[in-house]
């Protein structure tokens, strides 16, 4: 269980709104963080983000019930980020962030690093880049299973495709020195 989930057992039983609100404060970078690996457009990300507090908001008294309020909200959060996608899709131009380069160069620092496992990770096909994003969150195979609406062996399948096509998306890009390391 972690902090976010202990700190909600605690106060589920205060006020509605104070209950809400330590939610709140102690998910809502962890959601946004998920669907920004999903995304790069961060007003389509901050958008679904929003609006999957504000169903959670005006559905407390469900959500405060269900065995783990943090899987809800994030399926809410994921479903209002692939709709926004699909609407925003057809009048969209490409931005910076999903033009992909001859090569990239190796990152200098750990955000660097990070920004390149992200423009990796979102060339994946959507289910493989919804395991992945949630493995790198500290999910567990059980609750990415329990999430996606899938088994523990298709949440095993997937990172395993995904980690295959992850090397190859990497070598494309230059990182022949990593996808052999992992080999």
């Amino acid at each position: 269980m972690s902090h976010a989930e202990a700190a909600w057992n605690e106060n589920a039983e205060a006020a509605p709104g104070v209950a809400f609100e330590v939610f709140f404060r102690e998910n809502y970078p962890r959601v946004e963080r998920f669907l920004w690996s999903l995304c790069s457009d961060r007003h389509i990300v901050d958008d679904a983000v929003q609006e999957a507090f504000i169903v959670a908001y005006a559905k407390w008294d469900v959500v405060s019930t269900h065995q783990r309020p943090l899987i809800w909200v994030r399926k809410v959060a994921r479903n209002k980020l692939w709709h926004l996608q699909a609407q925003n899709g057809r009048h969209r131009e490409t931005p910076l962030d999903d033009a992909v380069p001859d090569r990239l160069t190796e990152p200098a620092d750990p955000y660097e690093a990070r920004q390149t496992i992200l423009f990796l990770l979102r060339r994946l096909p959507r289910r493989q880049r919804e395991v992945l994003a949630l493995e790198m969150d500290g999910s567990s195979d059980v609750e990415i299973a329990l999430e996606l609406d899938v088994t523990e062996n298709t949440v095993r399948t997937y990172k395993a495709e995904a980690r295959r096509r992850f090397q190859e998306l990497a070598a494309e890009v230059g990182y022949q020195e990593a996808a052999r390391r992992r080999r």
